[in-house]
């Protein structure tokens, strides 16, 4: 795919790992997004405000771990 979006030769193995990576969050994001509104839609909303903060805090040191 990147290849064909005409992504450089140096760019196409660590995208690749990026993009395998992805797919593979894809569904719990989705399940994520989904049990978000959810509650929000029923009024739930410190349910899906406690849960936003448990993802931030999961995926914050794993993203500052990945850029440094």
């Amino acid at each position: 795919m990147l290849a064909l979006l005409g992504a450089p030769a140096e760019l196409i193995g660590p995208g690749g790992e990026y993009l395998r990576v992805l797919a593979f969050a894809m569904p719990f994001a989705a399940a994520s997004f989904t049990l978000q509104s959810a509650c929000s839609g029923v009024g739930v909303t410190r349910a899906a405000m406690y849960h936003a903060l448990v993802v931030s805090a999961v995926n914050l040191p794993e993203g500052c771990q990945k850029s440094a």
